[in-house]
């Protein structure tokens, strides 16, 4: 056995120099071979899937960016179009409203031309009943008056017929 002599903490001993060294070495390279080999392969991939990862966040993000484009023009001829099938839905009602009005006046107008000859024809039929119990009226006066039936009844009431239809007609 070596004596150990005693100096102090700041002493350099050259045995324990050596076999630090040595347990150094072997432990450095132990820890290359079975930890930091591995240790490095798994920063290097772990680094990997981060850059993949952010990549397709990228990609992922110019696609949202790409949709939501996409969908503001959508929005947009959307927009429009419901604008273009409110006009278009307001031209018709303007043009079905015109071909309303058209068609009631025109149905007024035969209402009313309609009722003008229901008018003028019940008015003829009056005139016409009045015409004839004037002219009766006329032969029974006259009959009373002469105190006798007429000769001929039948050319006495066309002389008095004429006589009426002269006071009937404008002069």
């Amino acid at each position: 056995m070596v004596p150990v002599i005693s100096t102090g903490l700041m002493d350099i001993e050259p045995g324990l120099v050596f076999w630090t060294l040595v347990t150094f070495g072997l432990l450095f390279f132990l820890l290359r071979w079975k930890a930091w080999g591995p240790l490095l392969h798994m920063v290097a991939e772990r680094e990997r899937k981060l850059r993949d990862t952010i990549d397709s966040a990228k990609r992922d993000h110019e696609a949202a960016q790409a949709l939501l484009e996409e969908h503001r023009k959508l929005v947009g001829d959307a927009r429009r179009a419901g604008a273009e099938a409110v006009r278009q839905a307001l031209a018709d009602a303007e043009v079905a409203r015109q071909e309303l009005l058209q068609k009631s006046r025109t149905e007024a107008t035969e209402l009313l031309a309609q009722a003008r000859r229901q008018i003028d024809d019940q008015v003829k039929r009056a005139k016409a009943e009045l015409s004839g119990m004037v002219v009766d009226l006329a032969m029974d006066a006259a009959e009373k008056v002469l105190g006798e039936a007429l000769s001929d009844p039948q050319r006495q009431r066309q002389l008095v017929e004429a006589y009426v239809q002269s006071f009937s007609q404008p002069q």
